[in-house]
């Protein structure tokens, strides 16, 4: 069963709009971490001051949300991905034309 089948079981229909909480709470109960899986933590408060932990760390990025209703085959403005862009800079030392793709070099400093 994949997760929007077991979310859907939970519920009345699919178009039964649980809350951001509650969807939390049925996947919390299903998901059972491993080697290869592990759950991402949920907190709450500032997004700023979580953003530059993330900087921090080197990390790519986080979801910012707001107390929202799941919409099923919708992308909402309520959910937001903040993306920790990094940049480097690189030779390009040769490219591949078919099946296009790039050989870069990272300039030492």
């Amino acid at each position: 069963m994949n997760l929007q089948e077991y979310l859907t079981s939970k519920c009345r229909d699919s178009s039964d709009p649980l809350d951001c909480r509650a969807r939390v709470q049925l996947l919390e109960e299903s998901f059972v971490e491993n080697d290869h899986y592990k759950k991402v933590k949920q907190v709450e408060g500032d997004t700023l001051e979580y953003f530059k932990l993330i900087q921090q760390h080197g990390l790519e990025g986080i979801v910012k949300k707001k107390d929202s209703k799941y919409e099923i085959d919708r992308r909402s403005w309520n959910w937001q991905k903040v993306i920790n862009w990094i940049y480097a800079e690189v030779y390009i030392t040769g490219y591949r034309k078919k099946d296009f793709g790039w050989l870069t070099s990272i300039v030492s400093v």
